[in-house]
């Protein structure tokens, strides 16, 4: 069974039998509530193990979806490429993965100030 050792400045490195090391990508996943049409974009506090988000963007189009990985990206220093909607694509309920981070420091940008 391999090590897990944390060194996410990017990446998790995996120390396999025989001394060898495998690198793979840092990832954590959140779970979010999303309101749409909200009067502006802000991460709220957390209701039901959600973290409760509010965006200004209709859910028409994946338009929310896509204002929803812009926040997440902007409040967790990422690229937005790095943030992708793993569950409920067209739920309000989300499970979105965030590549670069580790689940303590996703949750740490996601509830330091908040708005």
């Amino acid at each position: 069974m391999p090590d897990h050792q944390q060194t996410c400045g990017g990446t998790i490195a995996l120390m396999l039998p025989h001394g060898r090391a495998a690198y793979a990508p840092c990832m954590a996943e959140i779970e979010v509530r999303v309101i749409p049409r909200a009067r502006r974009d802000e991460i709220g506090d957390e209701r039901g193990g959600r973290l409760l988000i509010r965006l200004t963007e209709p859910p028409v189009d994946g338009a929310a979806n896509a204002a929803l990985c812009r926040l997440v990206a902007r409040r967790a220093g990422v690229p937005a490429r790095r943030v992708t909607i793993v569950r409920g694509q067209t739920s309000r309920d989300k499970g979105v993965r965030v590549e670069g981070l580790t689940a303590a420091e996703l949750r740490a940008s996601m509830t330091s100030g908040r708005g």
